[in-house]
């Protein structure tokens, strides 16, 4: 066990918790307070705090850090730190602020639900209980369980946080346990580290499994005015105050920031142009890992599965990166992991709970009445779902889809370790750049992420806006039928022989004369209507509710008819859709009516428009399946000839992995004076190939906890020199892996190196040292850093 990481782990949690709820707890006195107009706008902007991108709330933070000089200092930035558990405290205080303002709505939303079960009677019998002791003995102790939930919830959603303590440099379990299985990739030592990311999920979902979660209604009982007279002026406006500034805090100042800055703005042509494949495969994947989650959630719904899909969700997305690897990094199945096919599997499982619980709750709400006569009447499956619960589900299961896009395009754990070549998503991008310092091209890229986000609520509208387009081959119209029953008695429906016709045409004689359809009420109207006397026009009816409209207008044409069989008997159910749309079964041929209108029940015709819309999902699912099976590498051998000036063959040397000749994630390559190559990966090692790209040795480098090396050259003796970036070092090697010279001091001043990235060599054995971050510079010394002879560029403030 690593105590460190533990300690790190827990503090971060633990000031994250805190620090969530007593946010949300304030800022639900002031929301509770308010009338529901105002209400829903401020429950729908802290929602959308909740929904922002983490890495661009974490830039943002890391900006405004930087302009204290105690950030400055110790921050994840800093150089020469003296004493790193000092600079351990700091940076998980600021890790816990930022996460914190990216998790205090779930304490707001849990809090509010708590108390809707609030009624007057429990304010008014007592009109002295005002200010801060009904705080403390009426509100507190209703939302204590709300609270206990809260804290739990964010206390592990903050332990399993990767991409913000990564930025930020915070030693804890999941950035450990990437930075661990990137150097060595032993994959029995990154599980035993990472056993306490696992536990805790665990225990907060048994600790749940009986524990049922209140969601807050935007119109409660207890009114806003008496709430706000017991509440206090004073508490109220101290509230208002608190769920201002965190709403600002979490949401206003990452978006001002990113779209006030004129820097971002003049990145946003270029990083769109660079970044153009990555757009599209981020875009790709997550429409097409949240088309298969819906998908599966469809099919699986009627699953007791649901609190095994939360598991991989509550998780660090590099654990499932490090079980994906261990299974399909083998030669069975190296094609599959080398292709995007290992991208949409990998974020299908992480996200299915989100998907899966929001279609199988809506799916377990549809109207079983209509379920039960659609049955009935011999409806298949596909028809059940296509013409009976898709209607009543079908904004759920776009929620569902959305939701599962937004957290895909926001996921950069999950691929960090699996990406496949060519496949590199914006946010994995981002979260480079992040690591990197590269701001201003983050806030472009993050502008495309969220133009990305929105892009599928313009197509929801622009789709909602089109009017309706309703044939007689796709979906029957009833109204003709709803009409004809407007003129029957009462009590017609009664004489229906065919017991699912008879359930229907009830229906439909109630609603054509109340509007409203009986759901589990045993096909009766409700009493409360028949009293008032209600019969609104039959246009007024089918605007109210056009879901259940249409689904009266078609039930029982396209389940009775079975798509042009011929008419049965008479008596028997197969003569009902005639009769039910005011015509005989000799006259159902199809032909205009005076009114313009055709038949309701469908024609022969209409049964090859069905087989074309049944075949749709058969032809997507097969391009679903090339496209998986296609994108792999390809089988070209390891050398081929290239039409270039400069050379004429091109070969490919080393696998993936962490043995020799192998490597993870390449930074650097250098060639010595023999034609040796020497390449410096994310293990730490630099290893040693001959001209003919065999394995020849390696050696480590001494230190890689703050970070890998990056930058190699050869200098004028024939060493190999390696730069170490977060160490604001430069190391020369000889050719067997010696270190003879180590030279750099951290700094911003002249002749000091703030995180050097690349360097070169002249003729004349001069070294140039190029900077980020920090400085912005080029600086040229002697051989082996002796003097500094001039800089190009930004300098630093020391």
């Amino acid at each position: 066990m690593n105590w460190t990481l533990l300690k790190n782990s827990l503090l971060l949690s633990a000031l994250t918790a805190f620090v969530a709820v007593a946010l949300g707890l304030l800022s639900a006195l002031f929301v509770n307070a308010v009338e529901w107009r105002w209400r829903r706008c401020l429950v729908a902007v802290a929602v959308l705090g909740l929904a922002l991108p983490p890495f661009l709330v974490a830039d943002c933070w890391l900006l405004l850090f930087e302009q204290f000089d105690w950030s400055r200092q110790w921050g994840p930035m800093s150089l020469g730190v003296r004493d790193e558990g000092v600079r351990q405290l700091i940076l998980c205080c600021e890790a816990a602020w930022i996460l914190a303002l990216m998790f205090w709505p779930i304490s707001l939303v849990l809090i509010l639900g708590a108390w809707q079960r609030l009624e007057p009677g429990q304010l008014e019998c007592e009109p002295r209980l005002v200010g801060w002791p009904l705080i403390r003995w009426l509100l507190i102790p209703t939302a204590r369980d709300a609270l206990t939930q809260a804290g739990v919830i964010t206390f592990v959603l903050a332990l399993n946080n990767f991409a913000v303590p990564a930025l930020l440099q915070v030693k804890v379990f999941p950035a450990e346990v990437w930075v661990s299985f990137n150097t060595t990739f032993d994959y029995a030592a990154a599980m035993r580290l990472s056993w306490p990311l696992v536990l805790a999920p665990l225990l907060m979902l048994f600790w749940l499994r009986r524990r049922d979660i209140a969601w807050p209604r935007l119109y409660g009982v207890m009114p806003a005015r008496t709430f706000r007279r017991q509440l206090g002026a004073a508490w109220f406006k101290a509230a208002g105050l608190a769920a201002v500034a965190s709403l600002c805090l979490s949401v206003a100042v990452p978006l001002v920031k990113l779209c006030s800055s004129e820097r971002t703005w003049m990145e946003f042509v270029p990083a769109l142009r660079a970044g153009k494949a990555a757009v599209i495969s981020s875009a790709g994947l997550a429409a097409g890992s949240a088309v298969l989650v819906v998908v599966v959630a469809l099919v699986t719904w009627r699953w007791p599965i649901a609190p095994v899909t939360w598991l991989p969700f509550l998780v660090p997305g590099v654990l499932l990166g490090i079980a994906l690897i261990v299974v399909f990094n083998r030669w069975p199945l190296s094609a599959f992991y080398q292709s995007i096919g290992i991208v949409l599997l990998a974020w299908s499982v992480r996200y299915l709970a989100v998907g899966w619980n929001t279609v199988a709750h809506a799916l377990r709400s549809v109207d079983g009445d209509l379920t039960d006569a659609a049955r009935l009447e011999g409806a298949s499956a596909w028809q059940l779902l296509r013409y009976v619960h898709w209607p009543q589900v079908a904004l759920q299961v776009a929620a569902a889809w959305y939701l599962t896009y937004l957290f895909c395009l926001w996921d950069a754990e999950t691929l960090i370790l699996i990406m496949p070549p060519g496949a590199e998503t914006l946010s994995l991008r981002v979260f480079n750049f992040l690591h990197y310092g590269h701001n201003p091209q983050v806030n472009a890229l993050c502008l495309v992420l969220l133009m990305l986000a929105i892009a599928p609520l313009c197509v929801f509208t622009l789709l909602g806006a089109r009017p309706a387009r309703r044939t007689h081959n796709t979906m029957p119209n009833w109204g003709s039928a709803l009409r004809f029953m407007e003129s029957l008695p009462a009590d017609s429906a009664a004489h229906c022989d065919h017991e699912p016709a008879r359930m229907v045409a009830q229906a439909s004689c109630l609603w054509s004369r109340t509007g409203i359809l009986p759901v589990n009420a045993g096909w009766k109207p409700a009493p409360g209507v028949w009293n008032a006397g209600w019969k609104p026009a039959l246009h007024d009816r089918q605007d109210a509710c056009p879901t259940i409209a249409r689904f009266m207008e078609g039930l029982h044409s396209v389940f009775s008819g079975h798509w042009g069989h011929e008419p049965g008997p008479a008596g028997s159910g197969a003569a009902v859709p005639a009769a039910c749309a005011g015509v005989s079964p000799a006259t159902n041929s199809g032909a205009r009516r005076p009114s313009g209108r055709r038949d309701a029940c469908p024609t022969a015709a209409s049964e090859s428009t069905v087989r074309r819309r049944l075949a749709r999902p058969a032809f997507g699912l097969a391009a679903l399946l090339w496209t998986l099976t296609g994108c792999g590498p390809g089988t070209s051998p390891n050398e081929a000839a290239v039409e270039s000036r400069l050379f004429n063959r091109v070969r490919v040397i080393g696998t993936r992995g962490a043995g020799l000749g192998e490597f993870n994630k390449p930074r650097s390559v250098a060639v010595d004076s023999q034609d040796n190559l020497y390449v410096v990966d994310m293990t730490g090692r630099v290893q040693k190939f001959s001209s003919e790209g065999t394995f020849l040795s390696f050696w480590q480098m001494p230190q890689t906890d703050k970070g890998k090396p990056k930058g190699m050259c050869r200098d004028e003796k024939g060493d190999i020199v390696v730069l170490e970036p977060h160490y604001s070092r430069v190391n020369h090697f000889t050719p067997g892996g010696k270190l003879v010279a180590q030279w750099g001091a951290p700094g911003t001043n002249s002749g000091e190196l703030a995180f050097p990235r690349s360097v070169v060599m002249n003729s004349r054995g001069d070294v140039f040292v190029s900077e980020y971050g920090l400085t912005e510079r080029v600086q040229q010394f002697t051989a082996r850093g002796g003097k500094l002879i001039r800089f190009l560029g930004r300098g630093g403030t020391g």
